[in-house]
């Protein structure tokens, strides 16, 4: 209401009658007659949002549900990640207002939506969380030093205007350093030496998946039993028969009544298997 007690706007809203919903609210959702700046308000799941596969699905709606003549603004909650849910509707999830853990990273707050008397919403993204997440995934990084990663680290994460950040470092692929940061000590110096360069909270190196350099092609080339698993490896990728011989049905911890259920399993582990393999066959110092 203004100061004269008229009407500027108004917010047609729904809640849960229980703590899990899972009928179709937006769907009963009035359509509106547009004279006022009109704004609905729900916690729901919105089919085809990104993300939305992270979330339980409460009280799920369709785009059809948006499309309701009336209203100007649509303010979702229950999706954490940020965004505009159909490029011509003014659907939004604004987010949460801080990032829980590292899965939830960038700047969090929440949406300015100015409604003016003719025309379309206008929405500005306003920052509010005091400490951002960020995560970043390297592969080969570069340096055969400490001080040498640092600087090749610090490059790789994005810059950002937040006063307090905390940094997940994602490494693989090939390092001369791969041997070193399985040692907890070194990782932690590591850790310490980039929040300092980075003026971060705190610094997290993930480093499980990295090995070290090698000419994975002169192995597959040379008489080795590493050379013979690299090869059952490929050729287990497309050859079901193979596949079914190397891992029986009752060691497969996916044995489905559908083969090729418990075949593509077996297949999304083999496709990250190389580097572990050449990790365990391969001695430190290049030999086997």
């Amino acid at each position: 209401l203004d100061g004269r007690g008229e009407p500027v706007g108004r917010v047609v809203s729904a809640g849960f009658a229980k703590k899990e919903q899972h009928d179709n609210l937006a769907a009963k959702f009035p359509a509106m007659d547009g004279g006022l700046p009109t704004v609905g308000l729900l916690h729901t799941q919105v089919e085809g949002a990104e993300a939305g596969e992270a979330h339980t699905p409460y009280a799920p709606s369709t785009r059809t549900d948006f499309e309701k003549p009336g209203y100007h603004y649509w303010a979702l909650g229950h999706i954490h990640k940020r965004q505009q849910v159909f490029a011509d509707l003014p659907v939004h999830y604004p987010g949460n207002l801080q990032g829980r853990h590292p899965r939830e990273p960038g700047p969090k707050g929440g949406n300015w939506v100015e409604i003016p008397p003719m025309g379309l919403a206008r929405v500005a993204f306003v920052p509010f969380a005091p400490l951002e997440w960020q995560t970043a995934a390297v592969r080969d990084p570069a340096g055969d030093s400490l001080d040498a990663l640092v600087t090749a680290l610090a490059e790789a994460v994005p810059a950002t205007e937040a006063g307090r950040r905390l940094v997940r470092l994602e490494l693989s692929g090939a390092s001369p350093l791969a041997e070193e940061l399985r040692r907890e000590d070194n990782r932690a110096e590591l850790e310490a030496q980039l929040a300092a360069r980075l003026g971060a909270l705190d610094v997290e190196v993930r480093a499980g998946d990295l090995h070290r350099p090698v000419d994975v092609e002169e192995l597959r080339a040379s008489p080795s039993p590493l050379a013979t698993a690299l090869a059952l490896r490929e050729q287990a990728l497309t050859d079901d028969e193979l596949l079914d011989r190397l891992v029986p049905e009752g060691l497969s911890p996916a044995a489905a009544t559908d083969p090729a259920e418990r075949r593509a399993y077996l297949r999304g582990l083999l496709a990250d298997l190389e580097p572990a393999l050449i990790e365990r066959l391969v001695a430190p110092g290049g030999g086997e």
